[in-house]
């Protein structure tokens, strides 16, 4: 599905969800849920939650023996890639107490301000995103 108005009129709905994820926050915000294509940008991010991160490594004591479950932010900020698995401790790794936000869905990104976009940038590369964003490698990649 292309985008049918506004600034991405005839881009992928897919193309859009991880190039300006903003846009739909902006479009849920100013009342448009009822829209097919943020309807449809909710279902490619459930599948998108669904794939693995196969392309990162757990910085955790497991030393990426284990698969990779979340991103670590520090205060809330994206400040590097810091992936980690279910078994392994960030804070063994010198994170002070309760600073630590882990994130492994979409919606979880939602309130990360300025790094949102950062974040899902991130999660789609280690999620094995297409480099070339085409409307093809897009509908391989998100299964539909």
């Amino acid at each position: 599905m292309n985008m049918s108005f506004g600034r991405y009129e005839g881009k992928p709905v897919a193309w859009v969800l991880l190039e300006d994820f903003q846009y739909f926050t902006w479009m849920d915000s100013n009342g448009m849920r009822e829209y097919q294509e943020i309807k449809f940008a909710i279902q490619l991010a459930c599948a998108f939650d669904k794939l693995p991160f196969k392309n990162v490594i757990c910085r955790g004591t497991c030393n990426g023996q284990n698969p990779v479950t979340r991103l670590a932010l520090y205060n809330g900020m994206y400040n590097g890639e810091h992936w980690f698995c279910d078994k392994c401790d960030p804070y063994r790794n010198g994170a002070f107490s309760g600073t630590l936000t882990y994130i492994n869905k979409v919606e979880e990104v939602v309130g990360c301000g300025k790094d949102l976009q950062i974040i899902i940038k991130a999660m789609a590369n280690a999620k094995g995103v297409p480099r070339r964003k085409t409307s093809r490698s897009l509908k391989i990649f998100f299964g539909y």
